[in-house]
């Protein structure tokens, strides 16, 4: 199992210097951004800006995408 954790671990810490190297470039694509985001969002990653990890640096350097909006614009149809 520690192996398994081990490899996990791998592919999380690469994954993460993947995005920071994009973001930092200044070349990254709109559906990468959309990418890192739902990384962070799926490993539950909130920022606090005294926090200097590497997925904390990754959410840093991401612009701000404003609050998720639900379907509060629905349109009814009669």
């Amino acid at each position: 199992m520690s192996t398994l954790k081990n490899s996990l671990d791998l592919i999380q810490q690469l994954m993460t210097d993947h995005f920071i190297e994009r973001l930092q470039s200044g070349e990254v694509q709109p559906s990468e951004l959309n990418t890192i985001r739902q990384y962070l969002k799926d490993n539950h990653v909130i920022v606090a800006p005294e926090k200097a990890d590497a997925m904390g640096t990754l959410g840093t350097l991401l612009p701000d995408f404003g609050a998720d909006e639900e379907a509060d614009d629905q349109t009814t149809f009669n």
